[in-house]
């Protein structure tokens, strides 16, 4: 996944360590800050899963041994682990995440025929307003939208990777913008996706409230999945634990999948009980 690559984590878990067997046989990235003095690991802005990754099938007992490994100073930790880390069965603290993820595989008439009524209904009446979704280069007009109309932690080290990623994977076709524009050309909604190996990231999205008010995101969505039916490529929604957003990607279609999170307190009282 492009989580676990050298450069992604440069840009946004600065000073990142990494677990390794034998020579990179086998990693595992570990995001590190650091508060009062205590070093801890906890999931960077943009980084969906982490955990092991390896050449070959990862086991049980592989995971475990990483999992071991990791160093006793991170007295707190909140990390996720990855789609192929399966934690089931180990007595460690551990919760789960759900990503949702849609093969493009399939003719466009029929992953078209797999949304469900209420992404039909929408993107029907998106087609009504006559909204059309088109392809962009302006990722600062998406940040600045994504700050203007919607609850935002964005900051400004987010704002420079995600600058930094569009125009470093903009040249081979591997990043991609999408939106909706108003009358007045200006931008009411859309979302930007990158590609790794064969699967499209859905990396950042945003609508302002005309752009929700018209269904926008639903053409936003629509064309993207048009465009890139038929293909050995998958669009990787990234999931939500937020209801609201799991019904809309699960309404394309996208399948869910999950990966468990990583879960330990060992901070001294009283930071224990203020940091659960």
């Amino acid at each position: 996944m492009i989580y676990g690559t050298s450069w992604y984590l440069d840009q946004l878990s600065p000073g990142w360590e990494a677990l390794i067997l034998d020579d990179y046989r086998a990693v595992m990235p570990l995001p590190v800050k650091q508060k009062w003095g205590i070093p801890y690991l906890i999931r960077p802005a943009f980084c969906q899963q982490l955990g092991v990754f390896a050449y070959s099938s990862i086991d049980n007992a592989l995971i475990e041994e990483f999992i071991g490994n990791i160093p006793s100073k991170f007295k707190w930790i909140n990390m996720p682990l990855n789609e192929g880390n399966n934690i089931e069965n180990l007595p460690i603290s551990k919760e789960s995440g759900i990503n949702y993820l849609l093969s493009l595989a399939p003719t466009y008439d029929s992953l078209r025929a797999g949304f469900v009524q209420n992404t039909k209904r929408n993107r029907a009446k998106a087609a009504e307003k006559k909204i059309i979704a088109e392809y962009s280069e302006d990722i600062s007009a998406l940040v600045n939208l994504k700050l203007q109309h919607a609850f935002s932690s964005l900051n400004q080290s987010h704002m420079k990777f995600l600058n930094n990623i569009f125009e470093r994977s903009k040249p081979s076709g591997d990043a991609k913008i999408i939106c909706v524009m108003d009358e007045d050309e200006k931008m009411m909604a859309g979302a930007l996706f990158i590609l790794f190996r064969n699967r499209w990231i859905y990396l950042l999205s945003t609508s302002s409230s005309k752009g929700k008010e018209n269904r926008a995101m639903f053409a936003v969505i629509d064309k993207f999945i048009h465009d890139h039916a038929g293909s050995e490529e998958f669009l990787d929604f990234e999931g939500s634990m937020i209801p609201e957003l799991a019904r809309f990607f699960a309404g394309f279609g996208a399948l869910p999948l999950y990966y468990p999170i990583l879960k330990s307190n060992h901070l001294p009282f009283p930071l224990n009980i203020i940091k659960k």
